[in-house]
């Protein structure tokens, strides 16, 4: 049982690297003018798909405490909100399924992963913090 686990964990680091790829040649293939650079650090990139992902995945993280909130440079813990959060995201891709291409299926499915494994290794922190 042991070599699954293994080989599920590779495949999924296989499949983020990938995901980080894709990512990093999709940003570089839009340079923004300086003009649009400036409106763009203004609000979050949600107009896209990846850019709507990324923008629940991150408020995600935030609840759970991996990463800090931008506006006090410290990490919160909320459970139940990352819960939420997750949920919305299974539920965009329950209701996007068959109309994603290849690469949004990746995107969220990836996503998914990183969240789901962030949340429970946050919830077993937090239990474990709480029995002591």
């Amino acid at each position: 049982m042991l070599q699954v686990d293994d080989d599920w964990k590779a495949q999924a680091q296989r499949e983020k690297e990938k995901l980080a790829e894709r990512e990093k040649a999709s940003q570089a293939a839009a340079k923004p003018s300086p003009a649009t650079a400036a409106t763009k650090s203004a609000r979050p990139e949600t107009s896209s798909f990846a850019g709507l992902v990324q923008s629940l995945a991150t408020q995600c993280l935030m609840m759970m405490g991996a990463i800090a909130d931008p506006r006090t440079g410290r990490a919160a813990q909320d459970l139940d909100y990352a819960r939420a959060l997750l949920d919305s995201v299974v539920m965009l891709e329950e209701k996007t399924k068959g109309n994603l291409t290849v690469d949004e299926a990746d995107i969220i499915a990836g996503t998914l992963y990183e969240l789901r494994d962030t949340y429970v290794r946050a919830a077993w922190m937090s239990r474990s913090t709480v029995a002591q």
